[in-house]
């Protein structure tokens, strides 16, 4: 994903997961909330929100647990930073994905962290979901995040 975001040419680059839970037709609504918070300095970024109505039960706990963690651990203001629905300004773009170091499931967070950081404005947006079968974390992917949330953590207040 950073090298996409890194070598892209266009005014705004779009983020969408492969398996098709999100539809790149609702981009434009991205763009048309993106006019809206760009900041000419910093750039902007939309993120994708989805409703809790459109996840199973099990979903919805787990989303919820990442919610607490990411609060307790590195707070970045909003409560689902994993759906790969994001769109960003070329700005926005070009000053957090260099900066990156995650690689794995808890990238995104660190993303809205370095945002948050150099002052990008951030907002999200509702947008149709849909949940696709056979894409799913597992437990030892979820030990995952929690270790790489707990690394970032750690290694930002260092200055690492």
């Amino acid at each position: 994903v950073r090298e996409g975001m890194l070598r892209s040419q266009g005014k705004y680059c779009l983020m969408i997961d492969a398996d098709g839970a999100s539809s790149v037709a609702q981009w434009q609504q991205l763009k048309s909330k993106m006019d809206k918070i760009i900041s000419e300095k910093a750039g902007g970024i939309v993120i994708g929100a989805r409703r809790k109505e459109q996840r199973t039960p099990f979903r919805q706990f787990i989303s919820w647990g990442w919610h607490v963690l990411l609060v307790m651990l590195c707070d970045v203001g909003f409560p689902d930073t994993q759906c790969g629905f994001k769109l960003f300004s070329r700005k926005a773009a070009q000053t957090v994905f260099p900066r990156q170091h995650l690689d794995r499931w808890s990238f995104d967070v660190e993303l809205l962290f370095l945002a948050r950081h150099h002052r990008v404005s951030v907002a999200d947006l509702v947008v149709d979901w849909t949940e696709v079968d056979g894409s799913k974390v597992s437990w030892k992917s979820m030990l995952h995040m929690l270790l790489e949330l707990v690394e970032m953590r750690i290694c930002y207040l260092l200055g690492v």
